[in-house]
């Protein structure tokens, strides 16, 4: 354990959170483990600040990883074109856990490129960056590829995570992915994870047909950590440290904050500071601390609100004081943000944003609900509209949304009410024909998709929790800018896990990636279609 004057503050802002400090995880940082020591690449996905990057550093950390492998972390977020990405992964080499006949190499390799071994500034330590000069080293994909060869050629078991992998869709040059996946599924000793917060995007590199990744990872989804997790969690860290805090507060802080840990942490470790030692920190305290964090960033929140066009602005409020919306031309909303339904989808429009640079607005590509991506800008929205920060944090569980993805389990829902026969009854690609229907706890009649996931093991969902999801799926693409609108008996067919014909296509509902996929027919296109993936 560090000393208490090392870490006087168990409520850490900072990617790499020590063991002791680390909340939950536990099951999530096993199975990446396993994974990854039996030979999968994993694509991760999560919303923005969950804690991806954290349990990233925090696996590579993990005692059956460090000192086994050599890991690299290659965070790409920011980056524009091949260049900087081939910068961003000799950095992260040289800086990586290595052996020195390793770095000698790597030092050689880089003699085509500029390096800067300036010490920084207040820590005196040396901080590598490097870089590339275009006129010298042209290749920049070149590049690359010899850096995997020497990673390979050392022989040793290695480790590389790409953070933000989704940005390279946005360089200006193609085909990065292919020289990518050429060279990865040639390294026998490497293995990769490929993270990322853009699900879109990522679904379109790892699962379309036609892209040179499709099907080359284990997929793999961080949630949030449960809310009772990270009360006990929180209670814990505020005891380790002889002080108390209210738990229902905590609680109501993370219903208001959507259960988004990098948000909870902040006001949190405020809440932490501000509560002296054998102190109590109650609603008091931590309505302090929240108004700390949302004044802090007064200035920009008013700069980019007022920034916005009349309309733009009337749209965030809506979403603020319905904390979100799945209908944004539905008459209630509108009627709360006073706008036509055009003009609510035009500045929806707007507010999504092209990137994270421009972007206020977001939405959960399988509940169709539109949020404000910012959870504190949304708060700062409700205050200037006149609700206090107490009437947001007392009201905040009025306003939770169930998850329709708590109700999906990686097995049966009872393997006593099925039949050998039925538990076999699956196409080629593991997705069963037909639903089950069985009887839940309280003895009622409930019907429940079962597809076999990545793992192998039959995964259940009820089928009203998959209809729940497909509320946020309007539409499907059938040809080149052409879409079909689904009526709600689509809906339904899809929910139950029947298949979906539509101009001569076919779709299904696909558990593992929570969205509704291409299917193809085999060539016999016999009465029992098999189906391979596609992307939708």
């Amino acid at each position: 354990m560090p000393p208490r004057d090392v870490f006087i503050n168990p409520f850490i802002l900072k990617a790499v959170i020590p063991d002791e400090f680390f909340c939950d995880r536990q099951s999530e940082t096993d199975n990446l483990i396993g994974l990854l020591k039996n030979g999968n690449n994993v694509v991760l996905k999560s919303e923005r600040r969950v804690g991806k990057t954290a349990l990233l550093h925090h696996m590579l950390g993990d005692k059956r990883v460090a000192g086994v492998y050599d890991t690299y972390f290659v965070d790409i977020f920011n980056t524009e074109n091949e260049r900087q990405f081939a910068g961003r992964l000799a950095t992260a080499l040289f800086k990586g856990n290595v052996s020195v006949p390793f770095r000698e190499k790597l030092l050689a390799l880089l003699g085509r490129f500029r390096i800067d071994l300036s010490p920084d500034l207040l820590t005196g330590f040396v901080k590598p960056s490097v870089s590339f000069d275009g006129a010298a080293v042209p290749d920049y994909r070149g590049g690359i590829e010899s850096m995997f060869d020497l990673l390979e050629k050392t022989g040793r078991p290695a480790i590389v995570v790409f953070d933000e992998f989704q940005q390279i869709e946005d360089y200006p040059e193609k085909r990065l992915s292919a020289t990518l996946r050429t060279r990865i599924q040639n390294l026998n000793h490497v293995g990769f994870v490929f993270s990322g917060s853009e699900r879109r995007l990522l679904d379109h590199i790892f699962n379309t047909s036609t892209e040179p990744f499709y099907r080359s990872c284990t997929d793999m989804e961080l949630r949030k950590i449960q809310k009772d997790v990270y009360v006990d969690f929180t209670s814990r860290m505020f005891g380790k440290y002889g002080k108390s805090v209210d738990k229902e507060s905590v609680s109501d802080l993370y219903d208001l904050l959507y259960g988004y840990t990098s948000y909870l942490n902040t006001v949190l470790n405020h809440s932490f500071m501000r509560t002296r030692e054998r102190g109590f920190c109650g609603s008091e305290t931590i309505l302090d601390s929240l108004s700390d964090c949302i004044s802090g960033k007064d200035l920009d929140f008013h700069n980019t609100y007022f920034g916005l066009s009349s309309q733009s602005r009337s749209f965030l409020k809506g979403l603020a004081v319905r904390r979100g919306s799945s209908s944004i031309t539905s008459a209630a909303f509108l009627e709360s943000c006073s706008l036509t339904a055009s003009q609510a989808q035009t500045a929806a429009g707007t507010l999504v944003g092209r990137g994270l640079k421009d972007r206020h607005v977001v939405k959960d590509p399988r509940t169709g609900v539109f949020s404000i991506d910012n959870r504190f800008f949304e708060i700062w929205i409700r205050n200037m509209m006149g609700q206090s920060l107490g009437s947001q944090l007392s009201q905040a569980s009025d306003f939770v949304r169930e998850d329709p993805r708590d109700g999906l389990r990686k097995d049966f829902p009872s393997v006593s009410f099925f039949s050998k026969e039925e538990a076999g009854t699956y196409d080629k690609y593991g997705r069963l024909l037909q639903p089950f229907v069985t009887e839940s706890i309280d003895r009622k009649i409930t019907g429940y998709l079962v597809q076999k996931g990545p793992d192998g093991k039959p995964w259940s969902l009820p089928v009203e929790d998959c209809m729940a999801l497909m509320e946020g799926i309007l539409s499907l693409p059938v040809r080149k800018g052409e879409n079909h609108p689904l009526s709600e008996e689509e809906k339904k067919v899809l929910a139950g896990g029947g298949i979906l014909e539509i101009g001569n296509k076919l779709f299904q509902f696909d558990l593992p990636s929570m969205m509704v996929r291409r299917r193809y027919r085999t060539k016999s296109r016999s009465k029992t279609p098999g189906f391979g993936s596609g992307d939708q």
